[in-house]
């Protein structure tokens, strides 16, 4: 085949072109630095660096939203954190408001200061970001969360909705909050289970000499003597309020001296030595709360009674009281003459573990996995009604053990946490748990443990004792009186119905033996307190003249029953007053008692639980400082100290938060960067290969050009 000179030159310059084109698109990724220019470059490789880029501006996205979240987040903790030390200063308020030394004054000052605190919490509750959305208004960002009306009430305006925003493709976190979860009620009881004392607790007795409720010997008795009355158990005699001790003889004693050991009404061992009487009765100088022992210096020549002085009237009987809860039913034994005091310890010695028995109890000697069983448990899992820090309790010394709990957070992610054992205490985890898979310990128990949710010290049922009666002339003259109470008497004091301050001057001056103090109270009355909820006897000791008696409520005003009417000394002059008891729980439970109403505590009744709005908790508090309530001043105490572990919680789930939000923008940050590697390894320049590439095309090209150079200059002349 011949080839024409023009065929010849016609490639040669299409060669160059090539060569020259291809050099041309090699420099310019050089100068760019990218190995894609135009679509034309690479269309299956565009497509890729087009989805590399959407998903980095994806994840760009999300991390600007983490950062807005985060900054949302740690505004809340701080001005919750405000709130806290708001809560704390307000109930170092309401312990220094109970103390009943105050004034009038003092107390107005005290609630000045807790109206200018609740306003700032008002304050708190309102706050809103920089962008002017009320963090705390649910998902009406654009509203003020809480509106304080001109009754000094507070109502929420805000709304329950929980907005969430993704922040990633597979993971949403909450944008708004629930203004009512974070300042939340607290509840209340709505009537005491107690509504006062029993009848038989103010029921008129004439004086008894002597009841003979310890002992009574026979004659050629000596030595240690049994003891065997009506109020003795096991050997021993537990009075409702101190006694002193009488001695009764009917023959010549008075060469027999009888030693009585027992206890104060503070627990403290003491003894007293007593002579006996010629025919009479004779009693010591000593009150005792307990009689352990009773002995005789010699053989007696006739029969012998002891007992306490004075009245005893009969308060409860022996009777059982039950208590039901969380599908769990607890019994407490009432023995004859408990006291409300007595009866509310034993009420609280059961319920003092608190709320740690939610998921489980494990005795001594338990380790690794360990069984849920509690109330709250379910096959193994417990599903709490909201996020919460795990509680465990020991009653030993668990220091060196460490509790793992597993689980899941609010949102269904997976969530473990080590606790750390204490000693003899309760100790509480930082994590919210929404769900318990696990609990397991690292080495063996040395005492009982219990696991629960609430997440502080604070029982599930708690039970308060207070005895309160007013005490108050029947006419309206000044004249003389005295009395005894439990036992010790008082100086003869003047009392009417607009003279009363003598009166209470001569009973506070026995208060530290009594137990009872006095003080003035509403209508020219005396208020009459053991504040231990100790029965107390009030004996009229005056001549020719009556004295009333009313028997009140846990709450100090209202009355249980009738007024009692002590006439004078030698008749019906004496009366028994008992205590009544208020118990109070989170939880939704019942109260009975066995036998007969009148000689217990709990009649079958529901307990009534309220809840009380935050704000209106504060409102209370200081009502009750400016009208001197101390009863509900002491209520305060307990409950602002439940608002703090309402905020406390909702600082840690905030917390919580914060440490999610920033874990997830990790996640991103990392996943972004891998990326935008691949992208980069998609889209940017190789400089060493381009540069390679970029040199044989120069060979080329000049190789086209010298083939060229030649080609131009043939002639078919020379081939002739």
């Amino acid at each position: 085949m011949k080839i024409s000179t023009s065929q010849l030159f016609n490639q040669s310059v299409r060669d160059i072109q090539d060569n020259q084109s291809e050099l041309s698109n090699t420099r310019e990724k050089l100068a760019t630095g990218k190995s894609l220019i135009r679509a034309s470059d690479d269309t299956t490789k565009l497509t890729k660096v087009d989805t590399l880029e959407r998903y980095i501006n994806k994840s760009r996205g999300y991390e600007n939203t983490l950062n807005v979240l985060t900054d949302r987040y740690k505004l809340e903790e701080s001005v919750l954190s405000s709130g806290a030390d708001i809560l704390v200063r307000l109930k170092e308020l309401a312990i220094q408001g109970s103390n009943n030394t105050l004034s009038a004054m003092d107390r107005d000052i005290l609630a000045t200061e807790v109206s200018s605190l609740r306003d700032e919490l008002i304050s708190i509750a309102n706050t809103k970001d920089v962008e002017g959305n009320s963090i705390f208004a649910g998902g009406r960002t654009e509203s003020t969360a809480f509106l304080k009306n001109v009754d000094s009430t507070v109502t929420y305006v805000g709304d329950t909705r929980q907005n969430t925003v993704y922040v990633s493709d597979t993971r949403e976190l909450t944008k708004n909050r629930n203004g009512l979860e974070i300042f939340s009620a607290t509840p209340r009881s709505t009537e005491y289970l107690v509504t006062g004392t029993s009848r038989q607790a103010l029921a008129a007795a004439a004086d008894v000499a002597l009841p003979g409720s310890i002992g009574t010997y026979e004659p050629s008795n000596s030595g240690l003597l049994a003891i065997n009355g009506s109020l003795a158990n096991a050997g021993s005699v537990s009075f409702p309020a101190e006694r002193k001790i009488s001695v009764s003889s009917v023959t010549d004693e008075t060469l027999v001296k009888f030693t009585v050991v027992g206890t104060d009404k503070d627990g403290n061992a003491q003894q007293e030595e007593i002579t006996g009487g010629n025919n009479t009765t004779v009693s010591g100088v000593k009150s005792f709360k307990t009689i352990t022992s009773v002995t005789a210096s010699a053989a007696v020549t006739g029969k012998v009674e002891l007992g306490p002085e004075g009245p005893l009237n009969t308060t409860t009987k022996a009777e059982n009281v039950v208590v039901a809860m969380d599908s769990s039913v607890k019994t407490i034994q009432v023995a004859d003459n408990d006291s409300a005091k007595e009866v509310a310890a034993k009420i609280n010695a059961i319920y003092a573990g608190g709320g740690v028995d939610g998921i489980g109890t494990y005795a001594a000697s338990a380790t690794g996995a360990l069984a849920i069983d509690g109330v709250l448990a379910a096959s193994g899992i417990v599903e709490l009604s909201s996020a919460q820090p795990i509680t465990i309790a020991s009653a030993a010394d668990e220091s060196l053990l460490n509790f793992t709990v597993t689980g899941t957070d609010e949102n269904g992610n997976p969530m473990t946490e080590v606790i750390a054992g204490g000693n003899e205490r309760t100790v509480s985890g930082n994590q919210f748990f929404k769900t318990i898979t696990s609990i397991s310990s690292d080495g063996v128990a040395t005492g009982k443990i219990q696991v629960g949710t609430l997440g502080t010290d604070e029982p599930l049922l708690t039970a308060t004792a207070k005895t309160y009666a007013q005490l108050y002339s029947i006419n309206k003259i000044d004249e003389n009186y005295s009395l005894s109470i439990n036992g010790t008497q008082t100086e003869s004091f003047v009392l009417s119905a607009t003279n009363i301050n003598d009166a209470v001057a001569k009973i506070n001056l026995i208060s530290e033996t009594t137990g009872v103090s006095a003080k003035l109270d509403v209508d020219g009355k005396i208020l009459l307190t053991d504040a231990d909820g100790d029965d107390f006897t009030i004996e009229n000791t005056a001549t020719g003249k009556s004295i009333a008696v009313q028997s009140l409520n846990h709450d100090g005003k209202t009355t249980a029953g009738n007024p009692i009417s002590l006439g004078p000394s030698g008749g019906n002059d004496s009366t028994r007053v008992m205590g009544s008891i208020e118990t109070v729980s989170p939880r939704d439970y019942t109260i009975t008692q066995s036998g007969n109403a009148e000689t217990g505590y709990f009649k079958s009744q529901r307990a009534g639980i309220e809840n009380v709005s935050f704000f209106d908790v504060l409102e209370d508090f200081k009502k009750a400082l400016i009208s001197n309530d101390l009863q509900t001043v002491e209520r305060a105490v307990s409950e602002i100290g439940g608002l703090h572990n309402g905020i406390a919680r909702a600082i840690g789930k905030v917390g919580s938060e914060i440490r999610n939000s920033e874990t997830q923008l990790d996640i991103n940050l990392d996943g972004r960067l891998r990326l935008e590697q691949l992208l980069s390894g998609e889209k940017d320049l190789d400089y060493s290969e381009a540069v390679t590439q970029f040199n044989a095309e120069i060979a080329r090209l000049e190789a086209a050009q010298a083939a060229f150079a030649k080609i131009s200059q043939l002639s078919l002349f020379e081939y002739i």
